[in-house]
């Protein structure tokens, strides 16, 4: 697990990424707290998440890493097989709604498969929303552009600008 820990005032303040090895060894936080769990498509065992009465929501999203780099290398015809099994504005609208609904979570733990891509990508986004910044998970992780941009702009949205 990695983490990052903002000073700002903002609601969540301390945003941590895991794979998905490390978010079920993870015993249960004591800080309130939302869950973000990203599995693969094809995957049928839903990752154990340990949590308790701090653990104020859980989003549980299934989507492929993959994004606009894969859809130019990709001929249209592969990519067709993968596109509706994306990150989609439908995710990020999911992502948002749990932390604005939860304006009282002070972390935001988020796994993926590998813990590089998709869950640095949600953390990434939300510290930039939240916080202003997001280069620590530029620095650490190869976060997915199209689970960042998507996540970003369905916050912009969901605050008017």
């Amino acid at each position: 697990m990695r983490g990052f820990e903002s000073r700002s005032r903002h609601m969540i303040s301390k945003f941590l990424v895991f794979n998905r090895d490390r978010i079920e060894k993870e015993p249960a936080h004591e800080a309130l707290h939302v869950i973000v769990s990203i599995q693969s498509p094809k995957d049928p065992q839903l990752p154990r998440l340990n949590t308790n009465r701090h653990t104020l929501k859980v989003v549980r999203l299934v989507f492929h890493d993959m994004d606009d780099m894969h859809k130019r290398a990709l001929p249209p015809e592969e990519w067709a097989k993968y596109e509706d099994d994306c990150f989609s504005l439908a995710h990020a609208r999911q992502i948002v709604e749990a932390v604005r609904m939860h304006p009282e979570a002070e972390e935001l733990l988020v796994h993926c498969d590998a813990g590089f891509s998709r869950s640095p990508a949600v953390a990434a986004a939300l510290s930039k929303a939240l916080t202003g910044d997001d280069k620590s998970f530029f620095r650490r992780y190869s976060p997915n552009m199209r689970v960042y941009r998507t996540l970003l702009e369905a916050w912009h949205a969901s605050t008017g600008g």
